[in-house]
């Protein structure tokens, strides 16, 4: 069951009231499906509806065309394919089931859809000169602001072809097992960029990009699609670990548990390890006025991350260098800007182009390949989620959404 909304409606549902705010003219929309069913089903559900959108980034993506594909169809392609594949089936069936529907539904090769869950994991083997680093963040937790603020980066053919998920899915017994929304790339899983889970959980991610990976553990974008099916913080913590067999490649999670009494928002850093679980790496950022030190492991007021690895656990681990150069830049910005303490600043901040170039709002440039497709800026304070598809620092949100069980 699906119901697709578009910008020239207003739309009300049963999960929550989506604001769509029609007066304000941006080139940039952003659809959303609101879809309930099982996996398979929902799956289905994103492919047919965006069967364009799908189909008109894989014919552009000249990373899959020109680097993916020659790799894949080698024998050692063949074979790392195969054993993610094995993992995936094992650990993850359900959203293998998600990743076949949406093949189904989107008339794509499944072999196509599946790569796009692998990427990271794909050209981490084939070499570390690939895309850009993504992903720009800033958290604010004081009297007066909690708040976390988000830039997507990613390939410019992101920009207008993304769209959002609200899916509820069900189990054969039609009892909900997972209830999200999710900012979603084309053909891609949900989960790998911002959303929200209706049990108040809210996150973002980050790109990391170190050298070490893993062959026969969990795929990053499966591990980030995860997150969304889960209630607590402690949930999330156990996923991150992926206890037992640990994830291939490393990424950075943004998150908040909006039900928790006590004030704070979270960084992790993970990254595969040559154990059967991944080092996750915790950084809480507690209200300005509390008790809490800034010691290693905590802050306070407010905190960025970018795509490099800040925490003390997780520092020295080698990157390739080409995915470092923005990050340097962008924080080293950051840092000059007056510091963030209220929506306005976290705006000034994800909008600023004052290092032309590398720039933290960035458009595609000789020096920075990356474009910033959207920016969403959680404001826990008032319980709601703004969307920007153009600077931040200057636009109007284009759409605006309440968070759940936020007090």
């Amino acid at each position: 069951m699906m119901v697709y909304e578009t910008m020239n409606k207003i739309p009300t549902l049963i999960f929550l009231v989506v604001t769509w705010l029609s007066s304000i003219q941006c080139s940039i929309q952003i659809p959303i499906l609101h879809t309930k069913g099982t996996y398979s089903e929902v799956g289905f559900d994103m492919g047919k509806t965006f069967k364009s959108r799908i189909h008109d980034y894989n014919s552009k993506d000249t990373e899959f065309q020109k680097r993916l594909m020659p790799y894949i169809t080698s024998q050692e392609g063949v074979s790392v394919m195969d054993k993610y594949l094995t993992v995936v089936r094992q650990y993850y069936p359900q959203y293998l089931d998600e990743l076949k529907g949406i093949a189904a539904g989107s008339e794509m090769p499944f072999i196509q859809i599946f790569i796009n869950s692998i990427r990271n994991e794909l050209n981490a083997h084939i070499d570390g000169d690939w895309g850009a680093e993504s992903c720009s963040d800033v958290h604010v937790n004081n009297a007066q602001q909690f708040a976390i603020g988000h830039n997507e980066d990613a390939d410019p053919l992101i920009k207008d072809r993304a769209y959002f998920v609200n899916a509820t899915i069900v189990d054969k017994n039609g009892n909900i097992v997972e209830n999200f929304m999710a900012y979603t790339y084309p053909g891609y899983l949900p989960g790998n960029a911002f959303g929200f889970t209706m049990s108040g959980l809210i996150m973002s991610v980050n790109a990391l990009s170190p050298k070490a990976f893993g062959d026969q553990k969990l795929p990053r974008n499966y591990v980030n699609r995860a997150l969304l099916a889960q209630s607590t913080e402690e949930d999330v913590e156990k996923v991150l670990l992926s206890n037992g067999i640990g994830g291939a490649y490393a990424f950075s999670c943004n998150f908040a548990d909006l039900k928790r009494k006590s004030r704070q928002s979270v960084n992790y850093e993970v990254t595969s390890t040559k154990m059967d679980v991944s080092l996750v790496s915790k950084k809480t950022v507690h209200l300005q006025t509390s008790k809490y030190d800034t010691s290693l492991y905590n802050t306070t007021g407010h905190y960025f991350h970018f795509n490099k690895f800040e925490h003390p656990d997780t520092f020295n681990i080698p990157q390739f260098i080409n995915h470092t150069i923005s990050s340097i830049h962008r924080r080293k910005r950051a840092e000059q800007l007056p510091t963030p303490t209220d929506i306005a600043s976290i705006r000034n901040i994800l909008g600023d182009t004052g290092d032309s170039i590398y720039p933290i709002y960035r458009t595609p440039r000789p020096s920075d390949n990356t474009s910033t497709c959207a920016t969403a800026i959680y404001d826990i304070t008032r319980c709601v989620l703004s969307i920007y598809t153009d600077n931040p620092k200057t636009a109007s949100p284009v759409l605006q959404m309440p968070l759940p069980n936020c007090s």
